[in-house]
């Protein structure tokens, strides 16, 4: 388990997005839920580290938005 925090770099599919800090960006992916986030958008991201088979990705159990809105995601990958 991790937390992150970072800003949205950008959203690179409906379940999925790049968030970017001072030491490089992540991929994380939220699916089958849709990005509750916008680009520019500073969020923390709890979650999983996947990094088996290519790049390693973040899988989010939630995501806190910027203003302590927290976003759980029941139907996710474990």
């Amino acid at each position: 388990m991790v937390t992150v925090q970072g800003t949205v770099e950008r959203i690179t599919d409906e379940d999925e997005f790049r968030l970017a800090d001072e030491t490089g960006s992540v991929r994380v992916y939220v699916g089958p839920n849709w990005v509750p986030a916008a680009v520019g958008e500073a969020v923390t991201v709890d979650g999983f580290v996947d990094d088996d088979f290519g790049p390693m990705e973040i899988y989010a159990r939630s995501l806190t938005r910027a203003d302590g809105t927290i976003v759980t995601f029941e139907r996710r990958y474990d």
